[in-house]
């Protein structure tokens, strides 16, 4: 079996530092960071996404009367106690109110989820986990160490290959029929 790609060599060690950021972003992310803490008990904040790889656009950036595109958002996984009472949606929903409020220069896009739901995702090789791992920022962290993916039997590479497909199947339906009513309605 090939072993896993992970598009860098330095992959186990999450990065660190966001020199790379000009100083207004650099105070914004330390301000949402403040805001999470305060709100919740966060184990670890990972930026992830064009902020995390420097590739970010702005209003500025984008061509007026574009047909797509929008300006880039602060993407952030947080990962908190396996104990936590709130769902992760919900807790999401509320991190993302909260930040939000300040009126930052970008959009705050926080996804919550357990650590051990993460570390599973990463175990087992899940590409979304991993390429947060990979791209990601380290903006805040308790001494959590994150898994690295692990080979898996023929039995549980067919058990999440299923489980994903019957997800975006059941998604595509969904827009599916969304696409019939609307194009029913003209």
């Amino acid at each position: 079996m090939k072993p896993l790609d992970y598009g860098r060599e330095d992959h186990k060690e999450i990065r660190y530092g966001l020199g790379y950021l000009p100083e207004t972003k650099r105070k914004e992310l330390d301000r949402i960071v403040e805001l999470i803490a305060e709100a919740v008990d966060p184990l670890m904040i990972i930026l992830f996404g064009s902020y995390a790889r420097g590739d970010y656009k702005e209003e500025k950036d984008l061509k007026p009367g574009r047909w797509s595109g929008h300006a880039s958002d602060y993407d952030l996984l947080i990962i908190v106690h396996d104990g936590t009472t709130e769902s992760d949606a919900s807790l999401g929903n509320r991190l993302g109110r909260i930040c939000n409020a300040e009126n930052f220069s970008a959009r705050v896009q926080p996804i919550v989820h357990r650590l051990s739901h993460v570390n599973e995702m990463l175990s087992e090789g899940q590409y979304f986990f991993l390429e947060i791992k990979r791209e990601g920022r380290s903006l805040y962290n308790r001494g959590v160490e994150l898994a690295e993916p692990r080979e898996l039997a023929a039995e549980d590479r067919r058990r999440i290959a299923e489980a994903y497909c019957d997800e975006w199947l059941k998604n595509a339906r969904g827009f599916y029929k969304t696409f019939e009513f609307s194009f029913g309605e003209g």
